[in-house]
């Protein structure tokens, strides 16, 4: 009978850890030397039980210790003795790799549970039936070179070469390794990122030989990632609702400015912080939340991740890896948590508006949707303030007085206005005069004789899902 998860209660798991004996699920498996492992504390003593019982049978009888019966893969006691030395060395080198991928799995099923706690039952219900898709059985890869699968974790087999090691790359970097004495391989529960993997299965034979076995590609998606991994800008077109946003990267010039004028207006809106800004101004972010504003993520130190800056497309900037940049968003979450005792919403705004599709399912995988802001069917129309632009001889430099006119007149030829409106401003500006945050009072009571309503972005997004959309 299959139990729950040692370290995921409501995820069901039909395996056991070699070592400890405890029930584990695909997330927490790791196999090494075809056994499966809930941690690395698991696989360091396990794999110290077996070096004590060689060094024991080394020094009893050196004989058995060296000439084991019924070992194939190697003729020469020496040999043996040598790839096990190096195997074992090369397990603890991928220990760390392992380490940051199991870190970045308990860091987002914390946010599961916690987000389990604060949900109705029956988007209770919702929650545990995905995280039950989750843990349903890997597919399996064997010989197609491109495959689509809507699993995080799959299985790999084939043939390889008789007594030789087999190394998994995935996006050419090690990820497991076998000794084969069948002339097979087979790797099982391979995770994956979202997006397309690139997959080299590579043998090493006892003369150092190393060759391409097989390459695979396999795209990973799943329905789930496609609804969190869009990009939402604009709420119900039926719904006469906007969210102010405020986007704090380094500086709070005008924050408790701009949390006086929405609390005198009785106005909840969404902030999106850097990890850095959390660190250095704890204590209007604890005012935030005080005060009843939803937080969202703005990555930890707020890189460019996309090529746009250098050739006009937003191709995934070299050096922002899946690992790199989900780091920068669970960062910017655990210094949130320090600071407030919460976890963040779950929603991310990319800095720069630097995005594209593969970004945001590596942030759905943690559960973040990407929110940009409203553009209009009239070409160069948008809410996004530009209240950060100080250089007055920019051509996006408005004054505030044209911020809030071009604002207030978004949408007034179209019959939908401004309904679902996304507005984007900035909690610091360099602006030595004519500072933005004071055309706010103005801006947000025209919108309210409108008969406008201020909400934050998560109410955009739950009522668009209720009631239906055009766009």
């Amino acid at each position: 009978m299959p139990g729950s998860c040692k370290n995921h209660d409501l995820i069901l798991a039909h395996k056991r850890c070699y070592h400890c004996k405890e029930w584990i699920c695909p997330k927490c498996t790791t196999r090494i030397f075809h056994h499966l492992f809930c941690s690395t504390r698991c696989i360091i003593f396990f794999r110290l039980s077996e070096t004590a019982a060689f060094l024991k049978l080394l020094f009893t009888s050196p004989q058995k210790a060296f000439k084991r019966k019924g070992s194939r893969f190697v003729k020469s006691p020496y040999l043996e003795r040598f790839l096990i030395v190096f195997i074992f060395f090369l397990n603890v080198v991928l220990i760390n790799d392992m380490k940051d991928d199991r870190n970045l799995l308990e860091n987002r099923v914390v946010n599961l549970k916690s987000e389990l706690e604060l949900l109705n039952e029956e988007q209770k219900k919702m929650v545990i039936e995905k995280m039950e898709r989750m843990n349903r059985l890997s597919p399996v890869i064997t010989g197609g070179l491109k495959s689509k699968v809507d699993n995080k974790r799959i299985t790999i087999s084939g043939e390889g070469g008789n007594g030789r090691i087999i190394n998994l790359y995935l996006n050419r970097e090690l990820r497991h390794t076998i000794v084969s004495n069948s002339g097979e391989f087979k790797f099982e529960d391979v995770g994956l990122i979202p997006g397309e993997n690139e997959i080299e299965i590579r043998s090493v034979d006892d003369r150092g030989v190393d060759e391409v076995i097989k390459v695979y590609k396999v795209y990973y998606s799943s329905e789930d990632l496609e609804t969190t991994g869009s990009n939402f800008t604009r709420g119900a077109r039926g719904n006469k609702m906007i969210a102010l946003t405020f986007d704090g990267g380094a500086s709070d010039t005008f924050t408790d400015e701009i949390l006086d004028i929405l609390n005198n207006k009785g106005i909840k809106s969404t902030f999106f912080l850097t990890g850095k800004f959390i660190k250095k101004f704890p204590g209007p972010v604890r005012r935030m939340v005080e005060e009843g504003h939803e937080v969202g993520n703005h990555t930890y130190s707020h890189p460019h991740l996309t090529t746009f800056e250098i050739n006009m497309r937003h191709d995934t900037r070299p050096g922002i890896s899946y690992s790199v940049f989900q780091s920068e968003l669970l960062k910017a979450d655990s210094l949130f948590y320090k600071a407030t005792g919460r976890r963040l919403a779950r929603l991310w705004r990319s800095p720069y508006g630097e995005q594209n599709e593969q970004i945001r399912f590596w942030a759905a995988e943690l559960g973040y949707q990407h929110i940009g802001w409203t553009t209009g069917d009239v070409n160069g129309e948008n809410m996004d303030s530009h209240d950060w632009v100080s250089d007055k001889g920019s051509h996006l430099y408005k004054t505030a007085e044209e911020i809030k006119n071009r604002l207030l007149s978004f949408g007034l030829n179209d019959p939908d206005g401004a309904n679902g409106a996304v507005i984007l401003m900035h909690l610091g500006s360099s602006r030595t005069d004519d500072q933005v945050y004071e055309i706010l009072p103005e801006l947000i009571d025209t919108f309210m004789d409108m008969d406008y309503e201020f909400c934050r972005v998560s109410e955009l997004i739950w009522k668009k899902s209720e009631t239906g959309y055009r766009d």
